[in-house]
């Protein structure tokens, strides 16, 4: 089975050799574009060339990230709750085909919740539920820092209470730049448009220019 993104990977390359000897753009432009880490997601699955995209869920406690999971799957496959820690656990979400046997030492599979699906449309992406990394217990924090140089891309997961922790912005400005990057000011049902303004403004100031935020509402009760 092929996934698509290592054939993403690929396009980006060859245009970014040709735009050079085009003159659209600098060779230190084009290594920069093309700088993946190695280290990173294409280690955590045998595959022949090809692998899935890898995309995580990261947030405080209490502000939607197993829910907004949940939603995702259509199921419950992330443990969802208000109790503090409420993630402990990495939970991994993907496409029955994709075989996931083995992982980089650090990252024991026995300590990994995993769910499955048939969904053809969501074949080529490994979704990861990340533990709170905001939590007091340590095994929290050191899981999440494991995982951080396999992602792909980042989904950070805020709540109109809690999109200035200060932990949280400690995390971004060390982390920014070496990840793409989605925010969602989850929760928005109890949300200002003042405070995604701030959101926004807090986000520049961390070096994102022009984020890309979702608004969403994961309560049963809403229907949207």
């Amino acid at each position: 089975m092929a996934y698509d993104y290592s054939e993403l990977v690929e396009q980006t390359k060859r245009w970014a050799e040709q735009a050079v000897a085009a003159g659209w753009i600098s060779q230190e432009a084009a290594q920069n574009l093309c700088d993946f880490d190695e280290r990173t997601p294409k280690t955590l699955f045998n595959h022949n060339g090809s692998r899935p995209l890898i995309v995580a869920f990261m947030g405080g406690t209490g502000v939607g990230k197993s829910s907004l999971l949940n939603r995702l799957a259509g199921k419950a496959v992330a443990k969802a709750g208000i109790e503090r820690p409420t993630s402990r656990e990495v939970t991994l979400f993907h496409h029955r085909e994709i075989a996931i046997q083995h992982l980089p030492e650090k990252l024991p599979i026995e300590q990994i919740k995993i769910a499955q699906h048939d969904d053809e449309a969501k074949k080529n992406i490994v979704w990861i539920d990340m533990p709170d990394f905001d939590s007091t217990e340590q095994s929290n924090k050191a899981q999440v820092f494991e995982w951080l140089p396999h992602i792909d891309v980042l989904i950070y997961v805020v709540s109109p209470e809690r999109y200035r922790d200060e932990k949280a912005w400690r995390l971004l400005l060390s982390e920014g730049n070496r990840h793409a990057w989605l925010f969602v000011l989850n929760q928005w049902d109890r949300g200002q448009q003042a405070q995604y303004e701030d959101f926004k403004q807090q986000l520049g100031k961390a070096g994102f220019i022009e984020p890309i935020i979702f608004k969403t509402v994961c309560a049963e009760t809403v229907s949207r």
